[in-house]
Protein backbone atom coordinates (compact mmCIF):
# COMPACT_ATOMS: atom_id res chain seq x y z
CA UNK A 1 0.00 0.00 0.00
CA UNK A 2 2.13 2.70 -1.59
CA UNK A 3 -0.37 5.71 -0.03
CA UNK A 4 -0.26 4.61 3.38
CA UNK A 5 0.60 6.71 6.11
CA UNK A 6 3.93 6.21 8.40
CA UNK A 7 2.91 4.70 10.96
CA UNK A 8 6.10 5.05 13.64
CA UNK A 9 5.97 5.68 17.50
CA UNK A 10 2.67 8.57 17.57
CA UNK A 11 2.75 9.05 13.61
CA UNK A 12 -0.07 6.35 13.77
CA UNK A 13 -2.49 8.89 15.55
CA UNK A 14 -4.20 10.52 12.69
CA UNK A 15 -6.26 13.57 11.63
CA UNK A 16 -9.74 13.12 11.50
CA UNK A 17 -10.01 13.41 7.52
CA UNK A 18 -7.07 10.71 7.42
CA UNK A 19 -9.06 8.23 9.62
CA UNK A 20 -12.14 9.05 7.53
CA UNK A 21 -10.73 7.77 4.63
CA UNK A 22 -8.63 4.84 5.75
CA UNK A 23 -11.53 3.66 7.75
CA UNK A 24 -9.85 2.47 11.10
CA UNK A 25 -9.65 3.72 14.67
CA UNK A 26 -12.52 5.71 14.12
CA UNK A 27 -13.09 6.30 17.97
CA UNK A 28 -15.82 8.81 19.00
CA UNK A 29 -16.80 9.78 22.16
CA UNK A 30 -19.87 10.60 23.03
CA UNK A 31 -20.79 12.70 26.14
CA UNK A 32 -24.08 14.31 27.15
CA UNK A 33 -23.67 17.94 26.69
CA UNK A 34 -21.61 21.08 27.51
CA UNK A 35 -20.86 22.25 31.25
CA UNK A 36 -21.66 25.98 31.94
CA UNK A 37 -18.03 26.28 32.10
CA UNK A 38 -17.20 24.52 28.40
CA UNK A 39 -20.87 25.91 26.97
CA UNK A 40 -20.10 27.19 23.62
CA UNK A 41 -16.72 25.80 23.36
CA UNK A 42 -15.87 22.52 21.26
CA UNK A 43 -16.78 19.46 22.97
CA UNK A 44 -15.36 17.07 25.58
CA UNK A 45 -12.26 19.57 26.00
CA UNK A 46 -12.91 20.54 29.65
CA UNK A 47 -12.00 18.34 32.92
CA UNK A 48 -13.78 15.73 31.25
CA UNK A 49 -11.54 15.38 28.59
CA UNK A 50 -8.71 16.14 31.01
CA UNK A 51 -9.76 13.08 32.71
CA UNK A 52 -10.32 10.57 29.97
CA UNK A 53 -6.58 11.95 28.55
CA UNK A 54 -5.04 11.21 31.85
CA UNK A 55 -6.71 7.46 32.10
CA UNK A 56 -5.71 6.49 28.39
CA UNK A 57 -2.34 8.01 28.98
CA UNK A 58 -2.40 10.67 26.51
CA UNK A 59 -1.32 14.39 26.98
CA UNK A 60 -3.67 17.00 26.74
CA UNK A 61 -5.04 18.44 24.65
CA UNK A 62 -2.76 17.32 21.32
CA UNK A 63 -2.89 13.91 21.69
CA UNK A 64 -6.04 13.60 23.33
CA UNK A 65 -7.49 15.87 20.36
CA UNK A 66 -5.62 13.49 17.70
CA UNK A 67 -7.22 9.81 19.45
CA UNK A 68 -10.92 10.55 19.98
CA UNK A 69 -13.32 12.51 17.81
CA UNK A 70 -15.49 14.05 20.07
CA UNK A 71 -19.12 14.87 20.25
CA UNK A 72 -22.26 15.47 22.64
CA UNK A 73 -25.84 14.70 22.73
CA UNK A 74 -26.16 18.73 22.87
CA UNK A 75 -24.29 21.29 21.95
CA UNK A 76 -25.28 24.00 24.43
CA UNK A 77 -25.33 23.33 28.54
CA UNK A 78 -29.01 22.59 28.95
CA UNK A 79 -29.10 24.69 32.71
CA UNK A 80 -28.92 23.60 35.86
CA UNK A 81 -31.62 20.93 37.99
CA UNK A 82 -33.27 22.34 40.67
CA UNK A 83 -32.46 18.79 42.62
CA UNK A 84 -28.86 18.79 41.61
CA UNK A 85 -26.59 18.44 38.27
CA UNK A 86 -27.50 19.29 35.28
CA UNK A 87 -30.41 19.44 33.65
CA UNK A 88 -31.09 16.26 31.11
CA UNK A 89 -34.88 15.62 29.15
CA UNK A 90 -34.73 11.49 28.29
CA UNK A 91 -37.08 11.88 25.70
CA UNK A 92 -35.09 14.93 23.98
CA UNK A 93 -31.92 12.98 24.28
CA UNK A 94 -33.35 9.67 22.39
CA UNK A 95 -34.15 12.62 19.69
CA UNK A 96 -30.62 13.80 19.82
CA UNK A 97 -28.98 10.30 19.61
CA UNK A 98 -31.08 9.98 16.61
CA UNK A 99 -29.53 13.11 15.42
CA UNK A 100 -25.91 11.45 15.46
CA UNK A 101 -26.75 9.42 13.37
CA UNK A 102 -23.62 10.91 10.65
CA UNK A 103 -21.60 11.53 13.09
CA UNK A 104 -21.47 7.63 14.41
CA UNK A 105 -22.16 5.26 11.50
CA UNK A 106 -18.75 3.34 11.05
CA UNK A 107 -16.95 4.45 14.16
CA UNK A 108 -16.37 2.86 17.56
CA UNK A 109 -17.92 4.65 19.88
CA UNK A 110 -17.61 5.17 23.76
CA UNK A 111 -20.64 6.42 25.46
CA UNK A 112 -20.09 8.20 28.43
CA UNK A 113 -22.45 7.46 31.43
CA UNK A 114 -25.70 5.85 31.68
CA UNK A 115 -27.83 9.15 30.35
CA UNK A 116 -25.75 8.33 27.17
CA UNK A 117 -26.67 5.05 26.89
CA UNK A 118 -29.54 4.97 27.47
CA UNK A 119 -30.41 8.03 25.04
CA UNK A 120 -29.04 5.49 22.74
CA UNK A 121 -31.47 2.45 23.44
CA UNK A 122 -29.15 1.15 26.31
CA UNK A 123 -31.17 1.12 29.17
CA UNK A 124 -29.54 -1.43 31.42
CA UNK A 125 -26.57 -1.57 30.09
CA UNK A 126 -23.37 -2.87 31.90
CA UNK A 127 -20.54 -0.32 32.17
CA UNK A 128 -17.84 -1.51 30.23
CA UNK A 129 -20.17 -3.63 27.66
CA UNK A 130 -20.06 -3.41 23.89
CA UNK A 131 -22.67 -3.23 21.69
CA UNK A 132 -23.35 -3.15 17.69
CA UNK A 133 -26.05 -0.39 17.51
CA UNK A 134 -27.97 0.40 13.92
CA UNK A 135 -30.72 2.80 13.20
CA UNK A 136 -34.05 1.61 13.66
CA UNK A 137 -36.86 3.68 12.84
CA UNK A 138 -36.70 6.92 15.56
CA UNK A 139 -34.54 5.13 17.40
CA UNK A 140 -31.47 2.24 17.59
CA UNK A 141 -31.66 -1.64 17.89
CA UNK A 142 -28.74 -2.85 19.91
CA UNK A 143 -26.93 -6.53 19.69
CA UNK A 144 -24.85 -7.33 22.82
CA UNK A 145 -20.98 -8.29 21.32
CA UNK A 146 -20.00 -11.05 24.01
CA UNK A 147 -16.38 -10.74 25.54
CA UNK A 148 -13.78 -13.14 24.94
CA UNK A 149 -12.08 -13.05 28.19
CA UNK A 150 -9.24 -16.16 27.31
CA UNK A 151 -7.00 -13.34 25.53
CA UNK A 152 -4.45 -10.71 27.09
CA UNK A 153 -7.40 -7.89 27.16
CA UNK A 154 -11.35 -8.04 26.26
CA UNK A 155 -11.20 -4.59 25.25
CA UNK A 156 -8.19 -5.21 22.81
CA UNK A 157 -9.85 -8.43 21.29
CA UNK A 158 -13.09 -6.47 20.72
CA UNK A 159 -11.08 -3.49 19.07
CA UNK A 160 -9.00 -6.13 16.81
CA UNK A 161 -12.16 -8.37 15.93
CA UNK A 162 -14.00 -5.13 15.30
CA UNK A 163 -11.28 -4.12 13.00
CA UNK A 164 -11.01 -7.06 11.12
CA UNK A 165 -15.30 -7.50 10.53
CA UNK A 166 -14.66 -4.00 9.13
CA UNK A 167 -12.04 -5.25 6.21
CA UNK A 168 -13.97 -8.34 6.02
CA UNK A 169 -17.61 -6.31 5.27
CA UNK A 170 -15.51 -3.93 2.87
CA UNK A 171 -14.18 -6.90 0.74
CA UNK A 172 -17.92 -8.04 0.62
CA UNK A 173 -19.24 -5.03 -0.50
CA UNK A 174 -16.68 -4.88 -3.27
CA UNK A 175 -17.30 -7.84 -4.72
CA UNK A 176 -21.47 -7.20 -4.63
CA UNK A 177 -22.45 -9.11 -2.03
CA UNK A 178 -26.20 -8.55 -2.06
CA UNK A 179 -26.25 -9.48 1.52
CA UNK A 180 -24.48 -6.21 3.08
CA UNK A 181 -26.35 -3.47 3.98
CA UNK A 182 -25.40 -0.27 2.41
CA UNK A 183 -22.17 1.43 3.65
CA UNK A 184 -24.77 5.08 4.61
CA UNK A 185 -26.94 2.72 6.30
CA UNK A 186 -25.92 3.65 10.14
CA UNK A 187 -24.08 0.88 12.26
CA UNK A 188 -21.61 1.46 14.68
CA UNK A 189 -20.19 -0.38 17.81
CA UNK A 190 -19.91 1.28 21.12
CA UNK A 191 -18.91 0.88 24.69
CA UNK A 192 -20.81 1.71 27.77
CA UNK A 193 -18.33 3.61 30.27
CA UNK A 194 -19.14 5.22 33.76
CA UNK A 195 -18.77 9.51 33.33
CA UNK A 196 -16.00 10.54 34.27
CA UNK A 197 -17.30 13.46 36.06
CA UNK A 198 -15.46 13.85 39.87
CA UNK A 199 -18.59 13.82 41.21
CA UNK A 200 -19.32 10.78 40.32
CA UNK A 201 -19.96 8.36 43.15
CA UNK A 202 -18.67 5.57 41.16
CA UNK A 203 -15.18 6.70 41.35
CA UNK A 204 -15.13 6.71 45.46
CA UNK A 205 -13.23 3.47 45.22
CA UNK A 206 -9.58 2.86 43.79
CA UNK A 207 -10.50 -0.32 42.19
CA UNK A 208 -13.41 1.70 40.12
CA UNK A 209 -10.38 3.64 38.92
CA UNK A 210 -7.91 1.13 37.87
CA UNK A 211 -10.59 -0.55 36.22
CA UNK A 212 -11.02 2.49 34.11
CA UNK A 213 -7.57 3.51 33.60
CA UNK A 214 -7.21 -0.14 32.14
CA UNK A 215 -9.79 0.50 30.24
CA UNK A 216 -8.54 3.78 27.96
CA UNK A 217 -4.91 2.62 27.75
CA UNK A 218 -6.30 -0.86 26.07
CA UNK A 219 -8.72 0.49 23.86
CA UNK A 220 -5.79 3.05 22.70
CA UNK A 221 -3.50 -0.02 22.11
CA UNK A 222 -6.43 -1.21 20.16
CA UNK A 223 -6.83 1.35 17.81
CA UNK A 224 -2.54 1.56 17.80
CA UNK A 225 -2.67 -2.23 17.11
CA UNK A 226 -5.82 -1.56 14.46
CA UNK A 227 -3.08 0.36 12.55
CA UNK A 228 -0.51 -1.88 12.53
CA UNK A 229 -2.85 -4.55 10.72
CA UNK A 230 -4.04 -2.12 8.45
CA UNK A 231 -0.90 -1.48 7.50
CA UNK A 232 1.75 -4.54 8.31
CA UNK A 233 4.57 -2.97 6.09
CA UNK A 234 5.05 -0.38 8.73
CA UNK A 235 7.49 -0.65 11.65
CA UNK A 236 5.62 0.45 14.94
CA UNK A 237 7.67 0.67 18.06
Amino acid sequence: MTNSPRIVGRDWRLTRAERDSLGFGLITLVGQAPSAATDGKPPLLGATGKAIASRAGLNFPVEYASVFDRVNLFPRWPGMNPRGGDEFDPLLGQAAAGDLSGEVNGRLCVLLGKRVARSFGLRDAPFYSFWLLGEAGCGYRAQYCPVDRNGPSPVIGLVLARDQQLRDDEKRRAAGDPTMLPAEVCQFHAFVVPHPSRVSRHWNTQRAVDRDRQFWRDLVQGARLCAAARFPEQELD
